[in-house]
């Protein structure tokens, strides 16, 4: 498998995967980590780097487009999974994957939670995205190995934009064009440094990424071109933030459920 079917790879594992394909023992995981990401964001709603989001972006907006989980204000889809997606990492006892190096719920769940209630979308559909969300981040996450962590980026920031914009791409039944696309978008919006742990900019990172995957996901749908190879092409995300592209064997397995 040439180095040039990376990007492509990823996605396609992911984007057929349909809540009838899912295993029950799967589902439970999924139900988990929704529950698990509602009570650490009621948790953090009222912890003071959302109480500053919500004074200076949700209150000027002023959009009644999505719920804020634990909160009477309404905000727009995209600030929603913002802040909600800072309130699941506030206190930074939501869930963690090892492959991922990261925290994977914080940045999918926020984005999938926004874009459904947008969508009316239900629970087997949002179930069905987050597992492929989770899939694709922790997927990325394994193929980047530990390197990425270790040169200083925040994995729940920046692999957890692709796991946004792959949960997102899923609950909208993007095509594989647009999947691309989306990815690509996510690939250039990632961001999240280790230096800002022990600040507020730590749990800003798991709502950027929410925010920036959604995004991507509805750029990407609507045709906003990207790198449909980002993952591994010259100067893409694998070089640029872990020092290499993944051998071609990394991607075997990718292709089970």
């Amino acid at each position: 498998m040439s180095a040039s079917t990376f990007t492509r790879a990823l996605v396609d594992s992911v984007r057929s995967l349909r809540y009838e394909e899912v295993s029950e023992e799967a589902r439970e995981v999924g139900r988990q980590c929704l529950l698990d990401f509602l009570g650490c964001a009621l948790a953090g709603a009222r912890e003071q780097p959302v109480e500053i989001l919500v004074a200076t972006v949700v209150r000027p907006e002023r959009s009644t487009e999505a719920a804020l989980v634990g909160r009477t204000e309404r905000a727009s889809r995209l600030t929603a999974a913002l802040v909600n997606g800072t309130a699941g990492h506030a206190l930074d006892f939501d869930d963690t994957h090892t492959r991922m190096n990261g925290h994977p719920s914080a940045p999918v769940l926020p984005a999938l939670l926004a874009l459904g209630e947008a969508e009316d979308a239900d629970g087997r559909r949002v179930l069905a995205a987050l597992v492929a969300g989770v899939e694709f981040e922790c997927r990325l996450g394994a193929l980047l190995g530990g390197r990425h962590y270790e040169v200083g980026f925040h994995a729940t920031g920046t692999i957890g934009t692709f796991g946004a914009a792959a949960a997102s791409a899923h609950l909208l039944d993007l095509d594989e064009d647009a999947w691309l696309r989306a990815i690509g978008l996510a690939g250039t919006e990632a961001a999240g440094l280790k230096s800002a742990f022990g600040t507020m900019a730590k749990p800003l990172h798991a709502g950027r990424a929410a925010s920036a995957g959604l995004l991507a996901a509805l750029l990407g749908g609507g045709g906003f071109t990207a790198a449909a190879d980002v993952l591994e092409t010259k100067q893409g995300f694998a070089e640029t933030h872990a020092g290499t592209v993944p051998e071609p064997s990394a991607l075997e397995g990718l292709s089970g459920r």
